[in-house]
């Protein structure tokens, strides 16, 4: 019993020292560091100048403590290399116990890189406990840029002129001289203010792109780009600037478009009014509105006025002789029916011409309420005439 007694005693003090020992501990997974960086690929071919991304997963193995990971990047000089974590761009990433996360590197090399061979290297470190990661090292075989273009832009026609109502259609093709398929963005640089610009597949298509795939080596033909001025564009040429780029390559070319001016004028009265009504042998005064309503000067507007028979009408002046764009001018219409014009409804024509627009036309309704005063005293004389004459062939042609 002594001994039994002795023996147990004995398991109890042993237990009670090694108590503080068995606290849980954090401890990495086995045959893993506690801190573990990797990447999908760890060797590529790449030309100079060009720029490739791909992902660097940093992994804590640890099953009970946080780390708090700056990452360490070796490179060659003059290259660019940016970490960037959900859209920002970074140099720690913590991570909780047994975590992962997964970071974006885009790495650019220079134009005059040297040919061959050259390493990036990424390395993690807790700042807080000195945990160190593995090493990742990522090979660069730098080669020398093709001769010719990877991505080409050819426009059929880089000039094109028109109004600003029209919409200029520029139609380019686009050659991927690489080895593999590309997708290639397309956009405008140096639009004017107020312009659109849309890309489509082709001239008989509605769809708007804003890139295209292209085949290993292949050619894509017939490609548009629609240029729409903004209505108020000046008389002038405008530069734009069409971009074809992928994958850090860029083709580009310039196209010009020139706006040449809308010739275009119009005939009104401030109140919009076409008819007006006078009396028998008054005078009266109209004002004609001529507006330009193009986007260029019109010099020599002449204009003339079709009254009916017997009626008294002028034009003052006769001829504009400078109207720029966007201004009116104001014509005075003098009309006078005669004395004796009867009461009724008369139609009186204003007619305006440019050589380069044609003929602009306003048809009035005038319309006589009463014969005057003098209109009827003129009336009773030829009446009074008539009367008298018809006497006289009375009077003495009897035999």
């Amino acid at each position: 019993m002594r001994i039994s007694a002795v023996y147990y005693l004995t398991l109890v003090a042993l237990a009670i020292l090694l108590l503080p020992s068995l606290t849980p501990v954090s401890y990495a997974k086995a045959d893993k560091p506690a801190l573990m960086l990797s990447s999908p690929f760890t060797g590529v071919t790449i030309e100079q100048g060009q720029t490739v991304s791909t992902n660097i997963k940093l992994t804590n193995n640890l099953n009970a403590t946080s780390l708090n990971v700056e990452i360490q990047v070796e490179k060659p000089e003059g290259w660019e290399v940016e970490l960037t974590y959900r859209g920002y761009r970074v140099f720690r990433i913590f991570l909780e116990p047994e975590d992962e996360e997964t970071i974006t590197v885009k790495i650019t090399i220079p134009e005059n890189a040297a040919p061959g061979v050259n390493i990036v290297t990424f390395r993690a470190q807790d700042i807080e406990r000195g945990v160190a990661s593995n090493e990742v090292a990522i090979q660069f075989n730098v080669v020398e840029k093709p001769r010719e273009n990877p991505i080409e832009l050819e426009v059929s026609f880089p000039s094109l002129s028109g109004s600003a109502d029209d919409t200029l259609e520029y139609r380019f093709d686009l050659r991927n001289n690489l080895d593999r398929e590309v997708t290639v963005g397309l956009k405008a640089l140096n639009t004017p203010e107020g312009w659109v610009v849309r890309f489509k597949p082709s001239a008989f298509e509605r769809r708007v792109i804003s890139s295209i795939t292209l085949e290993p080596k292949s050619r894509e033909t017939g490609l548009v780009m629609e240029v729409k001025p903004v209505s108020t564009a000046k008389p002038g040429s405008y530069k734009i600037t069409l971009v074809a780029e992928t994958e850090g390559f860029t083709a580009q070319t310039e196209v010009t478009a020139t706006i040449t001016g809308r010739a275009d004028y119009s005939l009104s009265t401030p109140n919009q009014l076409l008819s007006f009504e006078m009396g028998a042998g008054e005078e009266k005064q109209i004002t004609i509105v001529v507006s330009n309503d193009g986007s260029e000067d019109l010099t020599g507007v002449s204009l003339s006025v079709s009254p009916p028979s017997g009626w008294s009408a002028s034009l003052e002046p006769e001829e504009i002789a400078l109207l720029r764009a966007g201004d009116m001018a104001s014509v005075t219409l003098t009309v006078k029916p005669p004395a004796n014009a009867l009461a009724g409804d008369y139609s009186l024509r204003v007619s305006a011409y440019h050589p380069d627009v044609g003929s602009e036309n306003l048809q009035f309704r005038v319309t006589v309420t009463k014969q005057t005063f003098w209109g009827v005293i003129g009336v009773a004389v030829v009446a009074a005439s008539v009367a008298a004459l018809l006497f006289v062939f009375w009077r003495f042609g009897r035999p």
